[in-house]
């Protein structure tokens, strides 16, 4: 928005095993995503939360248009 002072981001979660979909494999699929993810664990709900309170967040407001990816370090690969 050009002279406004509104924002749209976006959020890029990575994988999150333990979701409704995930729910009978999140078990089995946890040890090998930890081994294979940059962090060594996946992410949870408080990650998400922290990427959007940080967005919602004064601290954020010159943050336009960006797409935050909150995937442990997939990115890296």
């Amino acid at each position: 928005m050009v002279g406004g002072t509104g924002t749209v981001n976006a959020l890029r979660p990575g994988l999150f095993p333990h979701t409704e979909a995930n729910e009978s494999h999140s078990n089995e699929l946890v040890p090998g995503l930890n081994a294979l993810t940059p962090v060594k664990r996946v992410g949870g709900d408080n990650d998400l939360r922290a990427a959007v309170v940080y967005l919602a967040s004064p601290g954020a407001s010159f943050c336009i248009g960006q797409s935050l990816a909150v995937d442990g370090g997939w990115l890296i690969w």
